[in-house]
């Protein structure tokens, strides 16, 4: 569409569009199946969700330790570190 092309002529040229709809039949039949596939994936996302939800119930307290067990074992080295210093 250029510029100088009034809006007037462009109405006119959408209102010259053919419409072309599908059957009911065919658009019952693409809902149905449409609805179904969303079903699936819902289906899949949450035996997917509660699978995460189970490994982040488990590695979760897991990760929480061995981050705590690496400052307690930096806090004793540094802490021996300090008395041996002195010596």
């Amino acid at each position: 569409m250029s510029r100088e092309e009034p809006l007037d002529e462009l109405d006119a040229a959408v209102w010259l569009l053919r419409v072309h709809d599908a059957p009911p039949e065919r658009v019952a039949r693409l809902r149905s199946r449409c609805l179904a596939a969303m079903e699936v994936n819902r289906r899949r996302s949450r035996t997917r969700s509660r699978r995460l939800t189970a490994a982040a119930l488990r590695l979760e307290p897991l990760a929480a330790l061995a981050v705590s067990a690496l400052y307690l074992a930096a806090a004793v080295q540094a802490s021996l570190a300090l008395v041996f210093a002195r010596w």
